[in-house]
Parts: C-alpha cells; sequence; structure tokens
C-alpha cells in the first residue's frame, strides 16, 4: 500500500514537472513570438515611415521642378537684358545700378540651381571617380571655409572603390555637408570625412534605404550640437533651416539629398541631440577605372559669325527676342520660330541655317523631336538646346549640347561658338584655358 502512495506521487510530481516544463516552453515561444513580431512591427514602420518620407520628397521635387523651370525662363530675360544693358551703359551711375541687378538676379539664378538639385532635374556629367582624391583636392578649401576653431580630419581607405559620380556636383555636396557641420559647433570642434567600400552583403546599412549592390560610402561626421527627431525629419525639405532668418536658405541640404539621389545613391543621418551627427552617402560603385584629366587648351579659332545663320526657336516670347538681340549683336544672320510648326516652315523657304538654338520643352513640338524632323532639311546643321532644367536624358540627347537657362551673352557666345566649329563639348571636370571674348 505504502509502495502504490509512493508511486502515485511520484506520478504526480512527473506530471506537474512535465506540466511545468510544457508551460515554460509554451511562455518562450510566446516571447519569442511576441519580440519577433515586435521586430517585424517596428521594421514595417519603419518602412512606412521611409515610404512615406519619399512619396513626400518626390512631391515636394516636383512641384519644386516646376517652379525652378518657370523662374528660369524668367531669369533668362532678366539676366540676359541686363547684361546687354551693361554692355552698351556709358553713364558710371546707371552701370552700378545695372550691375546690382544683375548681382541680384544671378542670386536668384543660384537658388533656382538648388531648387533643381533638389528636384533631380539638373543634366549631370557622370563618370568613374577616385573619390579619396576628389576629397583631398578639396581639403584646402574645406579648412579655409570652416575657420581655425574647427579642425577637419579624413580617414580615407586605401582600397576604396571608384564611384559614379559628378565630380562637379560631389564638390559641392561635401561642402554643403562640411558647411553645415561646422554651422552645427558654434564653440568649434572636429568634422571628420571618412570613405569606405560598403559590400552587398554589409548587415550594417540602414534597412530603410533598401540598398541593393555594392556602394561606396562616404561620411562626414561632426562633433556638435545634434539634432532631433524632428528636426531629422525635415532636414532635406527645401527652405527647412534651424538658423535665424537670414542667416540661411534652407536650400544646401536639400540639394545635397536631391545629387544624390539622382546619382542612383542614397543619404542616411544618424544624429541625437548633444551626441554630434553622421551624414553618409552611398555612392554607386563603378565598373571602370577612373580616368584623369588634365588642362586641355583650345587652340581652334572662332568661325566667322557673319558667314552663319542661327535659327532660334522658343516658345517663350522674352527669352527668345533676348537670344535673337544677342546673336545679331555678335554679327550673326539669326531667324526665329515660336514653334516647331513654325521652324519646319522657314527651314522649308531657307535651307542655308547654320545652327538650331531650341529649347528643349516646348508646347506640340518637344526640342529633341523638332531636331529630327529638321536636320534632314538642313544637312550639315549642329544642334544647341536651351533647357530650364533636364527631367529626362532622352529630351535632351546625351551627344548634344545644352545651354543651361538663365544664361549671359558671353555664355551663349561660346555655346553657339563651340557648336558651329562642330566640336565635342568639354567634360566638366577639365579646365578651360581660352576664354571667348
Amino acid at each position: 500500500r505504502q509502495y502504490e502512495v509512493w508511486r502515485l506521487l511520484a506520478a504526480q510530481q512527473s506530471s506537474a514537472e512535465q506540466l511545468e516544463q510544457m508551460v515554460n516552453d509554451r511562455t518562450r515561444q510566446l516571447l519569442d513570438t511576441n519580440r519577433r513580431l515586435r521586430a517585424e512591427m517596428a521594421e514595417r514602420r519603419q518602412a512606412e515611415m521611409a515610404l512615406e518620407q519619399a512619396q513626400k520628397m518626390e512631391v515636394v521635387g516636383q512641384m519644386t521642378g516646376g517652379i525652378a523651370h518657370d523662374f528660369n525662363n524668367l531669369l533668362t530675360a532678366v539676366i540676359g537684358n541686363v547684361d546687354l544693358a551693361l554692355r552698351r551703359s556709358g553713364d558710371a551711375r546707371m552701370t552700378r545700378l545695372l550691375d546690382g541687378a544683375l548681382k541680384a538676379a544671378r542670386r536668384g539664378a543660384k537658388l533656382t540651381s538648388q531648387l533643381l538639385a533638389f528636384a533631380r532635374k539638373q543634366r549631370l556629367s557622370v563618370e568613374a571617380t577616385d573619390v579619396n582624391a576628389l576629397i583631398a583636392g578639396m581639403m584646402d578649401l574645406l579648412r579655409r571655409s570652416v575657420g581655425a576653431t574647427v579642425r577637419v580630419d579624413t580617414v580615407l581607405a586605401g582600397d576604396v572603390w571608384p564611384a559614379m559620380v559628378d565630380q562637379g556636383q560631389m564638390e559641392l555636396v561635401i561642402l554643403n555637408l562640411t558647411l553645415n557641420a561646422r554651422d552645427a559647433m558654434a564653440h568649434g570642434g572636429r568634422i571628420t570625412i571618412t570613405t569606405a567600400n560598403s559590400l552587398a552583403t554589409d548587415g550594417m546599412r540602414p534597412l530603410s534605404l533598401a540598398l541593393a549592390g555594392d556602394y561606396v560610402a562616404i561620411s562626414v561626421t561632426d562633433t556638435g550640437c545634434g539634432m532631433s527627431e524632428d528636426v531629422l525629419a525635415k532636414i532635406f525639405e527645401p527652405f527647412f533651416t534651424t538658423k535665424p532668418p537670414g542667416a540661411g536658405t534652407g536650400l544646401g541640404l536639400s540639394q545635397v539629398y536631391g545629387v544624390i539621389r539622382q546619382l542612383g545613391g542614397q543619404v542616411h543621418v544618424r544624429s541625437a541631440l548633444g551626441d554630434g551627427s553622421t551624414f553618409t552617402l552611398y555612392l554607386p560603385k563603378a565598373a571602370t577605372e577612373p580616368r584623369h584629366h588634365g588642362a586641355v587648351e583650345e587652340t581652334a579659332t572662332a568661325p566667322a559669325a557673319s558667314a552663319h545663320t542661327v535659327l532660334v526657336v522658343d516658345d517663350d516670347d522674352d527669352v527668345r527676342a533676348f537670344a535673337v538681340s544677342c546673336l545679331e549683336s555678335l554679327g550673326y544672320v539669326v531667324l526665329e520660330a515660336d514653334s516647331g510648326g513654325t521652324a519646319i516652315e522657314l527651314l522649308e523657304r531657307h535651307r542655308e541655317v547654320d545652327l538650331l538654338l531650341i529649347d528643349v520643352i516646348m508646347p506640340e513640338i518637344k526640342g529633341p523631336e523638332l531636331a529630327q524632323k529638321a536636320l534632314p532639311l538642313i544637312p550639315g546643321a549642329q544642334v544647341l538646346y536651351m533647357s530650364g532644367y533636364i527631367a529626362d536624358a532622352d529630351r535632351a540627347p546625351l551627344d548634344h549640347r545644352v545651354l543651361s537657362k538663365p544664361f549671359t551673352v558671353a555664355d551663349l557666345a561660346s555655346k553657339v561658338e563651340e557648336a558651329l566649329r562642330g566640336a565635342q563639348p568639354l567634360p566638366a571636370n577639365v579646365t578651360r584655358l581660352r576664354h571667348p571674348g
């Protein structure tokens, strides 16, 4: 009987232990499931926030791109006509007034250029680039720009890959980030610029960026005041700034964002109040080695203006009138048309045209479409496009020249001269040693 009692108690104890083990196992399973669920919810929320931010930036970009395009047409007429008036003014007081107006208009053109950078509507000259060499070549400029109270150091990886970038725009991006870091350190501090390879298998990449493939990473880190989450959510928006009125336009970081996104890269920011900030640029890895450009001297002589006829086609009356006035003052024979249809009608009667100066974006017939229809009528003629912005590469073919609006008399003269020579345009990073007269 005692044995039976002992056996029964042992069985009960074993059942209790098994039940406790089952409860513990189930509890662990539930906890693991809960942790996974929370992690998935956090990742989903992060992805939703990233998508929402990307959609917001896209909408703002489309709006600013359209505004900048219209402003470029206005500024072309303003800058061009003031420039013409300056060239013809013999009155010292009037010259000072016109010079002030021209400087103000050029500041407006600079702001418009920054808006176009944010909207990703620029024409970039992308090529394989040694980012270490690019940064090293900027160090004197960066150190002079930040002042004596801020130290600028570099940690450049020796085996870093070349990246596909526009060198001129990348210099502006790095300068903007450096100046932004300086402004975050009112009492001085340290800025560190680093480069590294970011492999497709890199587990340290932020998931919200959704990066695939190999990239080159450039980071700019400061020891400044840092940013709150509310500020972080808005830092790339045009005209958003934490600086006092008149101390900044709020376009520097928006330009950084637009350029990097147009290059096919991403920007990630890590910051906390009192803990400084790190801006990391992820740039597409180049498949080829970078080319090294030297200074190229132009030796070709300018064509005789009187021997060439130019057809100006632009639907904006003010821009067209300015271009026509400039070209006539330079000695060219000029025809004009306010649409693609009118241009074709002119060319059917006048086959002696040497250059088509065409606006890229026009109603009914776009610039490239007009060029395709016109060139068979005037074999051997050259094409020069005018544009306030380039939204897509196929709107202005990459094998043709583009005169960016707004432009001055000298800009127009130089581009027309280059086009009539039939020479390939100089790369963005090649020094022009001979300037047009």
